[in-house]
């Protein structure tokens, strides 16, 4: 999950210009890598995660289950390359 997370969120990451970053865009990142990486920590520890009007429970549906992790890791690897862009660059 990280892995793709990390993959898809290059391209999206890498097309902002470092040098338009500053630190209100350091700490959204921050806040955005807890929040998405809080709920993907959550899901892959207790089996259910939240999804719409409903909790989304991995035996009950499987697929929106994943697909609801693919887009907290989307998430996280996204904020992830805009934090080492505004902290790094």
């Amino acid at each position: 999950m990280f892995l793709f997370g990390l993959i898809f969120g290059f391209p999206v990451g890498f097309s902002i210009v470092p040098d338009t970053l500053d630190g209100s865009d350091v700490f959204f990142s921050l806040l955005l890598m807890s929040m998405s990486g809080g709920l993907l920590f959550h899901s892959f520890n207790s089996g259910w995660t939240f999804g719409g009007n409903c909790n989304l429970d991995i035996t009950e549906d499987p697929i929106m289950f994943t697909v609801a992790q693919l887009i907290y890791a989307w998430l996280l690897g996204f904020s992830f390359i805009v934090f080492v862009l505004a902290v790094f660059l």
